[in-house]
Formats: C-alpha cells, structure tokens, sequence
C-alpha cells in the first residue's frame, strides 16, 4: 500500500505543472479525462490556486455551442468532443467549492457550466446522450496487452449520459447556492428526467442489471445515486457477483468505472472487496506494476499494450482515494454522489474502514481550515483512533466494533460510551450513539485519543 501510494505521489509530482499533464513524452497537455481529473483530486492535496487557474483555462477554452473540448487550454488541432470528458466541467466546479468553500468559483463558472448542459441537452435524444468518442477508457484484457481502448462491454452512451445527468444536477446545485431559484428548480427537473431516460433505456428491472452488467455499468449508475431503491440490492449483487466471480477479486473497469469502484464499494458495505482489488499483484492491478518494477503509476495495466504505455500517468492515482477517504476514514467530497458536504469540509467524518489484513493506517490531508489527521491502530482487545480536527470545524467520528457486541470506549482516561450506553461526556464531546457496527461520536475541534475496547 504504501509503495502504490509512493508512487502516485511520483506521478503527481511528473504530471502537475499549472494543469494536470498528460504522459509528459507522447502528450504535453491536459485532457479533461475524467480518470485524470480525479486522480488529480483524489490524493486531497490542498491546491487550490491551481484549480481556480485550470477552471479559467477550461472556460477560456470553451466554445461558442457550449461544448468544452478534450484538450485544456485548447490547442485546436482537433474537433473531437466528448460528453463525458468535456461534461466534466459542471462537477468539477462544484467538487472544488465544496473542499474549498469559495462561492466565487460558482459565480465565476456558472454561465460557463450551464451552457455546457444546455450544449447536451441541445444534442441528447429523449434524454439520452448518443453522440461521442470515448466510453469507458482504457479497460483491462484478458491479458497483459489485451487492453481496450474503449471499452466494449459498457455502453459508451450510459456513459455519456451519466456524465450529462450529473452536470445538470451540479448547475442546479450551483444556482441554489447562488440564489438563482428558478434556474436551480429547472435543473434539477432535467437531471430527473435524464435519471429516468437512464433507467428506462439501460436498466432490466428483473435482473437488476444495466447494459450488459460490467462493472463499469452497475457501479456508474450506483455512484450517481439514480439506481431506484426497488433496485438497489440486486444492482449491488450484479457488481459483487462481477468482481468476485467473473473477474476473480480484480477490478475490470476503465478510467470512469474505476473511480465509481472507489467511490462506492466501502459505503456499500464491501470493503474488503476493495481491499482484495488494492492489494492484488497478479494483472490487471497496481501491485502488478509494482511486481514489475513500476516507480510511477502506469497508462496501461501492463506497460506494453497497444492502447497506450507510458510510463508516468496520473488516471490510476485513484486509488489514493479508497487509502484517505477509506482506510485512514478521512471523509472528502465523491465525486460522482449527488450528496452534498459541508463546504470547506468544515463538518468532517472521521470514518476508517479496517480491513481483517490491516493492523494500522495514518493519513493528514490539509483543508481550508487546517490540518486533518487520522491514525488508528489495532490493539490487543480492540482499537485505538488519534484525530485531529481543526479550529472552528466539527466531525463525527464512527469508530467500527470490529464484529463485537459490547464495547467500551475511552477518550485520554475518560470513559465516553459503556454496557451500551453513554457515559461522560467532556468538553468538545456533543454526542454518543450505537449501531450494530459502529460507535458515533460528534466532536468540537482539537485533539482526540480515542480506544475501542472490545467485551466477551
């Protein structure tokens, strides 16, 4: 793990100068790639000012119809257009105001976001998008080699689509925070029906399968949270059936699929099916390049294919999101999920998922407010949890049971929850709850020592 997040941080470290980079040797520009973009953010490094900078870039880029182009800044030397790689742009401005609580970048990027959608809707067909260059990009072979360029078992308009519902879900949620009430009701009257265009044209309602059920397809729809909740469990069988029985505990999704993977497994309650995929080390997977002495992330799962091999690319730097938002239970914004955080992330989760192989995990992501830091560790009969929250922010913190039905929980020396109820609550403690697996604390600013300890 901590090698796989090394080298992320190398390809970081390749790949950002003043717009996330391409492959620096083949590409010395940015893509609006979804997997790009994300394996930018993900990491929750505190850049503010060079995403406020690219935002410009892609609005300077943009053009008259409303379409934003693959390449930002745009070099002109093509006229592709993809709605999932230009349809980014909504999401994107409102996944950075809600980690860096700027309203400005609302007011400066609203016109620009609306008439994206309003670009889509012009060339959607009864809500359904169906016109494109990518799908799902770069999805794993069969094997080392066998990689496919776009993907050919999802769907490319369920792609297109998914990207068109939640950009005209973000404008709605951009002009309610900026007062535009009308055009906020009118959005999201069009992301209703472009969920349902969705669910009629790709969902079997009997099998609980989208398209032809990849990974990809079930976990898309899964992310966006447009899956009727009629059909939320079947949905979430056909993805684990996939992962676990078709594809052997690996991941088999492209540069859209593998973020959904990542933000939805743990939340879903399957974690450790995310944990088998991180630390696989036979192909398609990140420890393979390490097996393969990778010091970078790679383009393609195996350096070699057809389809693309650079060294240094920053689409697969997902992964670092399943270690900070998940194993350390630092709690950011997802990207796909149409729920909205406190902005600035001034109320924070504290929420670490521990996998049965993990014995610790500390991560520290800096935010607006200050420095977030979280390290848990197993003990002898439990758990231990060391936060720190910064001024002026409130968290709730879900300290798992580990499979126990009793415990106890301490804070320093003080005995915060006890024989199933709460205790003593000491200043900067507001609350203690139960659930059948987890302890809630909710807490004020400061520093916590926070141990679990597990009854018979």
């Amino acid at each position: 793990i901590n090698t796989i997040h090394s080298n992320a941080t190398w390809t970081l470290t390749n790949g950002l100068y003043g717009m996330p980079l391409d492959c620096l040797y083949r590409e010395h520009w940015a893509w609006t790639d979804p997997a790009s973009i994300t394996g930018t953010l993900y990491p929750r490094k505190h850049m503010p000012r060079f995403w406020a900078k690219w935002l410009r870039d892609i609005a300077d880029s943009q053009r008259d119809n409303g379409s934003v182009p693959v390449l930002v800044p745009d070099y002109k030397w093509s006229d592709w257009h993809d709605p999932a790689w230009g349809g980014n742009y909504p999401q994107l401005v409102w996944y950075l105001y809600q980690h860096f609580d700027d309203e400005r970048l609302l007011a400066e990027h609203y016109d620009g976001i609306r008439r994206q959608v309003d670009y889509l809707t012009g060339v959607s067909k009864e809500g359904v998008i169906t016109d494109g260059f990518w799908g799902d990009h770069m999805l794993p072979g069969t094997e080392p080699g066998k990689e496919e360029f776009v993907s050919s078992e999802t769907a490319r308009g369920l792609v297109w689509t998914g990207y068109y519902y939640r950009g005209a879900l973000a404008v709605s949620q951009a002009a309610q925070k900026l007062g535009k009430s009308d055009d906020a009701t009118q959005y999201a009257a069009l992301a209703n029906s472009i969920r349902d265009a969705y669910n009629d044209t790709w969902l079997d309602a009997n099998t609980g399968v989208y398209d032809q059920g990849s990974q990809t397809s079930q976990a898309f729809p899964l992310s966006l949270g447009i899956v009727p909740d009629r059909h939320r469990q079947t949905v979430i069988d056909a993805l684990v059936h996939n992962i676990r029985d078709v594809h052997d505990g690996h991941h088999h999704t492209g540069n859209t699929g593998t973020t959904c993977l990542m933000d939805c497994l743990v939340g879903l309650g399957y974690g450790e099916d995310l944990w088998t995929i991180a630390t696989k080390r036979d192909y398609p997977s990140w420890g393979y390049m390490i097996e393969n002495g990778a010091t970078t992330i790679w383009e393609s799962w195996c350096n070699k294919s057809n389809a693309g091999s650079a060294d240094s690319m920053i689409m697969w730097a997902t992964i670092e999101r399943f270690f900070i938002n998940d194993l350390a239970g630092i709690g950011g914004v997802d990207y796909y999920s149409p729920v909205e955080h406190s902005a600035g992330l001034q109320h924070l989760t504290i929420a670490p998922f521990v996998p049965d192989a993990l014995t610790f995990a500390r991560a520290s992501v800096r935010t607006v407010h200050g420095l977030v830091e979280s390290h848990w560790r197993r003990t002898e009969d439990g758990l231990s949890l060391d936060v720190t929250i910064p001024a002026n922010c409130t968290a709730t913190i879900r300290m798992p049971k580990l499979n126990s039905c009793n415990v106890t929980v301490t804070e320093s020396d003080t005995t915060l929850w006890q024989d199933h109820a709460a205790a003593i609550s000491p200043e900067g403690i507001t609350a203690a709850t139960e659930t059948e697996t987890h302890i809630t604390l909710e807490v004020g600013s400061g520093r916590y020592c926070f141990t679990l300890t597990r009854h018979p």
